[in-house]
């Protein structure tokens, strides 16, 4: 337990769905160095498993149902690019899904059954369908380092940090589903 909490721990999330650890909440924990998702009992410490992601993961993302953990695999030795698919009921990765040519995936945000994940290197905002295993959906920021994204209930709004261009844009859908607005809003050096 030590040795877990001593590591790179970048992203921590609830899930209070039913885990075959147990029937209570389960936190989910990335652990950067050893490319792994770890399950810990959040009342007792108790790590209840423990899964193998791909190289650098950054960001973590549970499905509405606490039953699948999605992964930014951002790379380290090189740019990532994929996003581990894992079931936190049998604590396997069941898919890793290439994102390519969009490279350093990050800020993984699932809403409605997508998961929508920042691509740094290009500066786009994309969205994962898990269901038809394709992005399915991809938008501009125009802004440097693209790290960071949140989506509102219906998805007509999203919030991206973007910590190279030192903005936040906020993206509101217009009109139809295929017109979207941006407002850039500069905040300060490497927004997060």
């Amino acid at each position: 337990m030590k040795r877990l909490l001593a590591l790179a721990l970048l992203l921590v999330s609830l899930s209070s769905g039913p885990a075959a650890q147990g029937a209570g909440p389960t936190l989910v924990v990335l652990n950067k160095e050893d490319a792994t998702l770890v399950t810990v009992d959040p009342a007792t410490g108790k790590i209840f498993g423990r899964v193998p992601t791909g190289e650098g993961p950054h960001e973590v993302t549970v499905s509405d149902d606490g039953k699948t953990a999605f992964v930014g695999n951002y790379g380290a030795s090189g740019p990532g690019s994929t996003i581990s698919v894992i079931d936190l009921q049998s604590m396997k990765e069941v898919r890793r899904f290439d994102t390519k040519p969009l490279l350093r995936p990050h800020g993984v945000f699932f809403r409605d059954g997508k998961v929508y994940f920042t691509s740094e290197t290009y500066r786009i905002v994309g969205r994962y369908d898990p269901a038809a295993n394709q992005v399915d959906w991809l938008l501009g920021t125009g802004q440097a380092g693209t790290h960071m994204i949140w989506v509102n209930r219906d998805a007509t709004r999203m919030y991206a940090c973007n910590i190279g261009g030192d903005s936040i844009v906020i993206i509101e859908r217009g009109a139809t589903a295929a017109v979207w607005n941006e407002t850039v809003i500069p905040v300060g050096k490497g927004p997060e």
